[in-house]
């Protein structure tokens, strides 16, 4: 086997969802992935006349990946920040911050007290929500998972009530954290195996009601209930997207890395 990629279909047959492109080693830079990919969506197209558009994620710092899928005509339409933490030693630079669960939830808090001193006082209180709860959020305040789809651990599909449901089924929760002044936040997570153990995965999609620090405070407050989801989980790794605007900030706050960017490609049906 010299290399693989596999490709399926979401958002009720309309999108073709590519993923876990892989080339051995030894035969890589000979043209392969490119052949591969361009093959597989030849053969999705001939096989499944409903596809309307072909869709995967990648890593800014895959830059491989992102030269493929312009060779094939496809284009980011969305960014989300990407941020890795780990307590494990993996030995690669694409962890953000060598730390535990607990220790990341440390540098969150310590970023919160910063930025909660800078902002005015607010009375903000999380909760559980159901899955029609994420879809009837998502859709009202107009969030990311509502416009391009719903990202969960690297995926992308139409935020509808059936994608929801499955997701949680597999494992998936949801919190909302409401502000007395009207805005809505959600955070999706999901603990699941990983490489080095287990890994609490998420994502939080934030109110763009309010100034810049007050958004950022609704962030923070999400991410430290997902740490702390995997402090209790005892996971060894956390992963988590969010607004690419606070970037900036999680970056002086050692919690982000630089140039890490969750990229959502796509190409019409014509592409190739």
């Amino acid at each position: 086997l010299r290399a693989l990629e596999n490709l399926r279909l979401v958002d009720d047959g309309r999108t073709g969802w590519i993923e876990a492109l892989r080339v051995h080693p030894t035969v890589r830079r000979r043209g392969l992935a490119m052949r591969l990919q361009s093959e597989l969506i030849k053969a999705a197209k001939d096989r499944w006349p409903t596809i309307e558009r072909f869709r995967y994620t990648t890593a800014s710092f895959i830059p491989a990946s992102l030269k493929i899928a312009n060779a094939c005509g496809m284009k980011a339409i969305h960014r989300w920040g990407l941020s890795l933490a780990s307590s494990a030693d993996t030995g690669s630079d694409e962890i953000a911050a060598h730390a535990s669960p607990a220790e990341l939830c440390a540098r969150l808090r310590k970023e919160y007290e910063k930025v909660n001193f800078q902002v005015a006082e607010e009375t903000a209180v999380i909760k559980s929500c159901s899955a029609a709860d994420v879809t009837k959020i998502a859709t009202r305040k107009g969030f990311s998972m509502a416009t391009v789809g719903m990202l969960y651990d690297w995926k992308v599909e139409c935020a509808c009530d059936r994608a929801v449901v499955k997701l949680f089924e597999a494992g998936t929760t949801a919190a909302v954290l409401r502000n007395d002044n009207g805005r809505e936040s959600l955070s999706l997570g999901r603990t699941r195996p990983d490489f080095t153990g287990t890994v609490r995965v998420w994502t939080i999609e934030v109110d763009d009601i309010g100034h810049l620090n007050e958004r950022y405070r609704d962030f923070l407050v999400l991410a430290i209930h997902e740490c702390e989801i995997a402090e209790k989980h005892e996971t060894s790794s956390c992963m988590f997207f969010f607004p690419i605007e606070f970037n900036p900030a999680l970056l002086a706050a050692k919690i982000a890395s630089p140039e890490k960017e969750c990229i959502l490609l796509e190409g019409g049906r014509y592409v190739v």
